[in-house]
Order: C-alpha cells, then structure tokens, then sequence
C-alpha cells in the first residue's frame, strides 16, 4: 500500500498545479478547435477532479467503465455535451470530469525510467571513454603523419580526421539535452504524475489522440506545450510513446552494430557514437526513450497483457498477407503451431468478405486453422462477424438510397464501386480494378448489372434486398484519386470530418474539400475507412473491427485481456488499442504503432512469426 502521508503531499501539490493545466488544456483546445473550422466555446469557469487512487481501485474503475479487468497509469471519466462544447448552451460553471491516476502504476513507471536514465548517463559515459581512447590513439598516428609530411600537410590532415569536432558537438548535445530533460536530479514520482495530469487533463476537455491521425498530433503537441510551459519535465505520454517505439526499432535495427568503438580507432564520430544517446540532441520527439529492459507503454492503456492470449485477430492486407498478398509459409507454421500445439484460437478480422479470407486461408493450407465456413472470424470491417460454428452473430447494411446515390456517383464520375452483398459482390461494370479485387485480392468476382440508363441500379438493388441488403460499398481508384476528390467527397456527404493526416501521402486533401455538413441527406448513416490507399470503403455507422471482435469475444467466453490483436491500417486502430496484446506490424501507420503494445518487423520481413513468437508460442 502507497505510504498514506507520502499519498496526501502529493495530493496536495497536483491539487495546487490542476488550475494552470487545465487553463492550459481549455487554450489547447480552443486553438485545436479553430485550426479545424469547429465552434468551440471555452468555458469561463471550468471544474475537474483529480483523484490518486491504488492500482485495486484502477482495475475495479477499468472493469466498470471500460470492459478492461487491469490497472492503468491514468482514466479519465469526460462529461462531454455537444451543445456547451458549441456554445448553443451557457453555463456558468463547466463540470469537466474525473483524472483517475493510480498512484502504484505511476511509482513504478518513475522507477524505471530513472533506471533507464541511469543505464544511458553509463552507456554515455562509456561511449565517451571510448571515444576518447580512438582520438588519444588517432592523435598519435596524426602527430607521426605530421612529423613524416610537414606541418602544413599535417593541419590538413588533422582538420580533416574522422569528424572529433563533431563528436565533441554530439556529445555536447546529448549531455545538454539530458540535464534540460532531468532539471539536475532522478525523475521523480512527481515528475511522472504531472505527465499524467497534463494527459488527463487534455482528455477532459475534449481532445482524443486515440480518434484519428490528426488529433493524435494535435494532443501530443499539445501535451509538450503544456509541459514546455510550466516547466516540467519530459513532453508528455504520446511523445514518450512515440520515442520508446523508435528507440525499439532503432535497437531492432542496430543490434548487431552496438560493439563499443575500439581503442585506436580513426575517428570520434563513427557508428556507435550515434547510439550514444537515444533521447539525445536530434529531431525526434523528446521524453524518455528505452533500451533493455523497457518500460510499460507510457500511455493511457495497461501495458501488454501477462496471461497468454486464448485468441489472435489478425488482419489480412498489410499483415498476414505479403505484398503479393499471399500468406508466408513461416506465417502459417507459427499459426498452425498455435493452434495445434497451444490450443489458441487463430481468426481473421478484415475488411475481407469471408469467401475472400477462405480462398486466403485455404492458398496456404489454413483451412480450418485459421479460416472456415464452420468456424469463427470478423469480415467486412466489423459488420459481419461468424461464431465458433460459423453461425452468424452480428450483421449490419447501408440505408438503400445511399446504396443508389452511390452508384450514380461512382458511375457519373468514373470511379469504379464494388457493393458486398453478403458473400457476392455487385456492380454497374466489370472494370479491370473490380477484376484486380478479385484476382489480387480475393473478392468475389463483381457480377454486374448494367449501366444506370439501362436499369442496371434498380436490378442491383432487388438483388441487395433479395440476400438481405448492402453490407459495404467499396470504390477504387489510383491512390491520388481516393485522396483527393473520392474521400473528401463522401466525408462531406456523411457529415464526418475531414480524413487524418496519415491517411494517404501529402496530408490529405486541404479541410475545406471535406468540410462536413449536418444538411446531407446521408449524414450521419455510414462511416468511410481507408484500409488500402486504393480503395475507399464505406460501412455502417458504427462498425469498425473491435466492435466486431468484441462480438466474437461474448460469443466465445475470451475477455479482451485475452485478445492478441496484429494491424498495420487505420482500420485496425481500435482492434489494437483494445487488445491485451495489440501488435503492430512494421509497416504500420503511426496512429497504429503509438497504439500498440508492440511493433515487430513487416509484414514482408517476418512480422507475424515474430509477434506469434513473442506472445503465443
């Protein structure tokens, strides 16, 4: 139990900063708001609890609010209203919420990153000893070069060496980065509940880096603005996810270059200088980085789950399918041994339709392993998903009139649209990117139906109402194209916001293209997801792969502490932030990686045998 004393003089000192953070956290959000052409009003007075709690309270609050049966370092409980946030409603007094902080969870994470400040000032230190025995030894050979070829010639070749200068800069950098993060003393149980508080904080009034690409930037600059502003330490808990998830793939990388520079070798500023420092004076985000061991995720979410998971979700495209969009012999062994062996269930979760996932599973011998007519998996982004006997258990369709606007809209712009009816696609035509969908991808075959003149959309649609409606509208088109002109358009038809950042190259399309708007006649009746750069999907509100997976957990008696949960797109951001294990793969968008509780190798490099490695076997 946390000394009670030491418990209420912290109280205390968080209970003397929350006024200037949440003042802080009302101008973030008020700037994030008008960056995004949104009406924010901030309140004139503004109210939040901050509560220190064990890590026993944290996982009853988890369990109750969450679903989650494990302690986090910090939850936040919002009292969110559209109406205050936009003004249409004044209240004099803003109840914000509650910033629920576990007082053992954050000690912990306060020891050890003094631990891995104290490992890196070592390997520092270390580097810089040997650094100044390759210049000593590199001196010497200078002095005899001079002695042999005059003074003049010797300058030269002094002025030239091996880059010492600027080793001595790098070393200078690093230590002047250090002593600005430290403040001249170990990281403290304070320094780490501040980090928390500015986080929870910013939740509070209404910012959510777990929504999308754009506002994970926002919150994380946010956050080492509130921090840079009243001078504490470390840039907040996104930055020092991000830095931890660099610093893992840079020690992945580097693992086999990390010998310490040799005695008498020629130049200060070779490899292993650059290791010196991980937080160090470069452009990365700053806070405090790892090497072995590594710390929990410092984020909002439990760290990786220590039961061995009972089920995996894996997605296809991305993930278990390679760039040829077949799945790795290796893949499947560590599957079929995870089945076998372990006794794990192994399932899709795609935006697939099941037929595609089957021709998948069964090109690999995955069949039933992975993927069967009699068994279990989540298609369709969510919205169709199969229990343990390959029963349906949940299903979602789009309003027909969507359907019908989009295909006069695909057909009137020259966008082709697939339509998943269940287990069989539909079109207008038969282009050669529908027949790309089937042959690379595995889609049915689209049977089409004629041009719009020629009643190919009412003969489409009798056929959606015959095997139970549309499922999903998928358009395709080169990447540009569904950037820049598709996903804007069917944004702003939708009433959503506009694409994150990380959606496609560039940035996406400027805010004003896909401004949404309430006076759509669709607003509000479809959700749109990008899983590949080519293809715009467009799914019932409310669906995404969690929401499917959690149907198949019910089903099937698997608590989400459970779940092992491997992505790479945008479309997987929920299913590996929910999970207890949530990897992401190599070639994972950044949303995805700062979510996950683990990033392994590409999907082209041995990703998934790595995660089933780790985790399963």
């Amino acid at each position: 139990m946390f000394p009670r004393q030491e418990a209420e003089r912290l109280a205390r000192q968080l209970s003397e900063d929350a006024p200037a953070v949440l003042e802080l956290a009302v101008r973030e959000r008020a700037a994030a708001a008008a960056e995004r052409g949104e009406r924010y009003v901030p309140p004139q007075v503004a109210l939040a609890s901050v509560v220190l709690c064990d890590d026993a309270r944290m996982r009853e609050l988890n369990l109750e609010h969450r679903g989650k049966d494990s302690a986090t370092d910090v939850l936040t409980l919002e009292l969110r209203d559209a109406d205050v946030d936009a003004g249409r409603v004044r209240l004099p007094v803003r109840l914000l919420g509650d910033a629920i902080i576990s007082l053992d969870t954050a000690a912990r994470q306060a020891r050890e990153r003094r631990g891995l400040e104290a490992q890196r000032q070592e390997e520092q230190e270390r580097l810089a000893r040997a650094r100044a025995r390759a210049e000593a030894g590199g001196g010497k050979r200078r002095r005899r070069a001079t002695a042999a070829a005059g003074a003049e010639d010797g300058s030269k070749k002094a002025g030239g060496f091996g880059g010492g200068g600027a080793s001595a800069a790098k070393a200078k950098a690093a230590a002047g980065a250090k002593g600005e993060s430290s403040g001249g003393g170990g990281y403290s149980l304070l320094d780490e509940l501040r980090v928390l508080l500015v986080h929870g904080a910013l939740h509070l009034v209404g910012m959510d880096h777990e929504a999308g690409a754009r506002e994970h930037e926002a919150m994380r600059a946010a956050e080492a603005r509130v921090m840079a502003a009243l001078g504490w330490r470390g840039s907040g808990l996104i930055s020092a996810a991000e830095a931890e998830a660099e610093a893992e793939a840079a020690e992945e990388e580097g693992e086999e270059g990390e010998e310490p520079v040799p005695e008498g070798a020629g130049g200060g500023g070779g490899g292993a200088a650059g290791k010196a420092s991980p937080g160090g004076g470069g452009g990365g985000p700053r806070g405090p980085q790892t090497t072995t061991p590594r710390p929990p995720p410092p984020q909002s979410r439990p760290a990786i789950s220590t039961t061995r998971p009972r089920l995996v979700a894996l997605d296809l495209d991305g993930t278990l399918l390679n760039a040829q969009s077949r799945i790795d012999p290796a893949s499947a062994r560590v599957i079929r041994a995870a089945v076998e062996e372990r006794g794990v269930r192994v399932v899709v979760a795609t935006g697939k339709a099941r037929p595609a996932a089957l021709a998948a599973a069964r090109a690999a011998g995955l069949d039933p392993a992975l993927c069967s007519e009699r068994g279990p998996g989540v298609f369709l982004q969510g919205l169709a998903v199969h229990g343990a006997q390959g029963e349906a258990l949940s299903d979602s369709r789009l309003p027909p009139a969507l359907v019908r606007a989009a295909l006069l809209w695909g057909e009137a712009n020259g966008v082709p649209l697939c339509c998943f009816l269940g287990d069989e696609c539909a079109a207008l035509a038969l282009t050669p990117e529908l027949e790309e969908l089937h042959a690379r991808y595995y889609e049915p075959l689209s049977v089409a139906y004629g041009r719009a003149q020629d009643g190919g959309v009412d003969a489409l649609l009798e056929r959606a109402a015959e095997v139970g409606g549309t499922r999903k509208l998928l358009f395709t088109a080169d990447a540009a194209r569904v950037r820049e002109r598709v996903e804007p358009y069917w944004r702003r038809e939708l009433a959503l916001p506009p694409p994150p950042p990380a959606a496609g190259a560039g940035g996406g399309p400027p805010p004003s293209s896909s401004a949404s708007s309430s006076a759509s006649p669709f607003a509000g009746a479809a959700d749109v997801t990008v899983a590949v750069p080519e293809m715009l999907e467009v799914v019932p509100r409310g669906v995404n792969k969690m929401a499917g997976v959690r149907t198949l957990l019910g089903a099937l008696g698997i608590r989400a502490d459970e779940l092992m949960a491997v992505g790479d797109g945008l479309n997987d951001l929920e299913m590996v932030a929910g999970a207890g294990i949530g990897v992401a793969m190599g070639n994972a968008v950044g949303p995805v990686k700062s979510a996950a509780r683990a990033v392994v190798a590409a999907h082209d490099a041995g990703g998934i045998v790595e995660a089933f490695e780790r985790f399963v076997l």
